[in-house]
C-alpha cells in the first residue's frame, strides 16, 4: 500500500513539474516580440505583421534669387555648395523671395509592398487654330487637354544596416504661370512636368533631397521622408 502511495505521489509531482515547465515557457500574446529581421521578413509588432511605413514626398520650388541670397551658386561645383534640407527650409521661410511647396504626396504601406497614389485632374484650354478669310474676327477654336496634379508609387524595404530603401516614382503636372493669362489663345500653354524614378536610401524619419530639376528661373527639389509607424 505504501509503495502505491509513493508511486502516486511521484506521479503527481512529475505532472506538476511538467505543467510548471509548460506554463513558464508560454508567453502571452502581448509579450511576444520577434527579433527584427531584414528584407521581406521585417517584423516589429506583437502579431508578427510587417512594419507599417509612412512615406512623404514634398516638391519644393525654390527661386534662383533665394538660392543666391543664402550663398549657393546656381551650378554647384563642389559638395559644400550643394543644397541641404536645412538650407531648403531657409529658402522656404527666411529669404526675401521665398520658395514654396507645390506638390505633396503621402503613402502608407508595409515592407516590400508597392503603394500607388493618383491625385490628378485635367483642364481644357481653347486654342485658336484658324480664322475666317473674310472676317478675321471669326476664329475656329480647338481645345487642348492638360493634366494637373500628382501621381506616383513607392516600394520600401529594410536593409541590413537598419536603413530604409525606397523605390520612388513621382510625377507632377501643372501649367506654367507665364502662359496662364494667354488672352489671345494663339499658342498652347506650357505644361510643367517633373518626373523622378529612383531608389533612395533613407534613415528612419530623416528627410532627404533625392532629386532636383532646373525650371526657368527656379529649381524644383524633391524631398522624401520614410517613417516606421509601429516600431
Amino acid at each position: 500500500m505504501k509503495k502505491l502511495l509513493c508511486s502516486a505521489n511521484l506521479l503527481v509531482i512529475l505532472v506538476l513539474v511538467l505543467a510548471g515547465i509548460f506554463i513558464s515557457g508560454a508567453d502571452s500574446p502581448r509579450e511576444r516580440r520577434q527579433t527584427p529581421s531584414y528584407g521581406r521578413n521585417q517584423v516589429y509588432d506583437s502579431n508578427n505583421l510587417p512594419a507599417t511605413i509612412a512615406i512623404e514626398a514634398y516638391l519644393a520650388q525654390i527661386p534662383d534669387e533665394a538660392l543666391i541670397e543664402i550663398g549657393l551658386p546656381l551650378i554647384p561645383t563642389k559638395e559644400s555648395e550643394t543644397i541641404t534640407v536645412d538650407k531648403l527650409l531657409n529658402c522656404l521661410n527666411s529669404t526675401k523671395v521665398k520658395g514654396k511647396i507645390i506638390s505633396y504626396g503621402r503613402w502608407v504601406t508595409v515592407d516590400n509592398v508597392q503603394c500607388v497614389i493618383e491625385q490628378k485632374n485635367f483642364v481644357y484650354f481653347p486654342i485658336k487654330v484658324a480664322t475666317c478669310p473674310n472676317d478675321t474676327s471669326i476664329a475656329k477654336m480647338d481645345y487642348q487637354k492638360y493634366d494637373i496634379g500628382t501621381s506616383g508609387s513607392v516600394t520600401p524595404f529594410f536593409t541590413e544596416n537598419n536603413k530604409i530603401s525606397v523605390g520612388v516614382n513621382f510625377n507632377y503636372y501643372d501649367l506654367l504661370g507665364n502662359n496662364k493669362d494667354n488672352s489671345n489663345n494663339e499658342i498652347p500653354h506650357d505644361n510643367s512636368k517633373y518626373h523622378l524614378d529612383e531608389t533612395c536610401l533613407l534613415n528612419n524619419d530623416v528627410p532627404a533631397i533625392v532629386g532636383a530639376m532646373k525650371q526657368g528661373d527656379s529649381v524644383l527639389y524633391l524631398v522624401v521622408r520614410a517613417k516606421v509607424l509601429d516600431e
